[in-house]
């Protein structure tokens, strides 16, 4: 049984392009002298950085059990 789409986490590949379809919107509202680049700029940043932590804080929780199942 598959689990529910919605609520699964993106594969390596759809964050790649998530983030390059972020990074083009940045550069598509700039090249047009729009304003809302910053703001754009800025979620892009946030989607990275959120998503960066996140993979983070799995590393570490991991090698923290790991370090505790080694002293047990």
């Amino acid at each position: 049984m598959q689990a529910d789409a919605r609520k699964r986490a993106f594969a390596k590949a759809e964050l790649h392009a998530f983030f390059a379809h972020c990074d083009d919107e940045v550069a598509r509202i700039r090249a047009f002298g729009r304003k809302g680049w910053l703001p754009a700029f800025r979620d892009a940043t946030l989607f990275r950085t959120r998503a960066l932590r996140r993979h983070l804080d799995g590393t570490v929780a991991a090698a923290l059990e790991s370090r505790k199942g080694s002293r047990a």
